[in-house]
């Protein structure tokens, strides 16, 4: 006769009680095998607690409307660093190619 699981209903209390655990230095092995909720699981209720914790922490919660001007900020932060690296190499470029034509 096959074995009926039952899974637990996890509060918020508790899933944050498991996310201080791993936070505290246990491993995400060690607590996921002592609660039976498997490891990915886990670690998604640590970036949500982190991400959620930092919000909770602002004096003035952030808009909807503010939170997607943080990340498109951060896309465009991240663009212009990429667009300056590939400018350089171009720029490196085309000094070694300028360079060996001179030479010959």
């Amino acid at each position: 006769m096959a074995r009926k699981v039952v899974r637990m209903r996890w509060t918020a209390e508790r899933k944050a009680d498991a996310v201080l655990r791993l936070l505290r230095g246990e491993t995400l092995d060690e607590v996921s095998r002592e609660l039976g909720v498997p490891g990915h699981e886990l670690d998604d209720w640590r970036k949500v607690f982190l991400e959620q914790g930092k919000e909770g922490l602002r004096s003035r919660p952030r808009t909807k409307d503010e939170r997607e001007l943080e990340q498109a900020q951060a896309v465009i932060g991240k663009l212009t660093m990429e667009n300056a690296i590939l400018k350089a190499a171009v720029d490196l470029k085309k000094r070694s190619f300028q360079q060996r034509r001179s030479s010959n």
